[in-house]
């Protein structure tokens, strides 16, 4: 229960675990019928909760990765539309290694591609 209807927090507090989101202002009968679903073991959203639950896409669940600092500098240069060759010039690296840095991430970010992973970077903000 609490008085945070913050997309962010909701969405935080489900990737912890937890089972049901009630806000505080909900009506006595909100509180009722998320008690009864608790205890049979439903989730339990106030209204208010599942509406803003409703519209969550699968990459608002993912959990952000802890990227390394070359695997960000990766990123960046992916983002700036560098293909592997000219990554590896800048970064003084081989082509291999680049390409096992850009699979690392699209493996981390749990994504298919790069256009995939450059949405998930700017969503969670990499």
């Amino acid at each position: 229960m609490s008085s945070q209807s913050e997309r962010s927090i909701i969405l935080q507090m489900i990737k912890n675990g937890a089972h049901g989101y009630l806000l505080k202002n909900a009506s006595l009968e909100e509180f009722k019928s998320c008690i009864n679903k608790a205890v049979s073991g439903e989730m339990a959203f106030s209204s208010e909760i599942e509406a803003i639950v409703e519209k969550t896409s699968i990459y608002d669940l993912k959990s952000v990765p802890r990227l390394t600092q070359r695997e960000k500098e990766i990123l960046k240069l992916v983002s700036e539309g560098k293909s592997t060759q000219e990554i590896s010039d800048i970064l003084f690296l081989s082509y291999l290694t680049v390409q096992t840095h850009r699979r690392n991430l699209l493996n981390k970010c749990e994504v298919r591609n790069v256009v995939e992973l450059l949405k998930f970077a700017k969503e969670n903000g990499l």
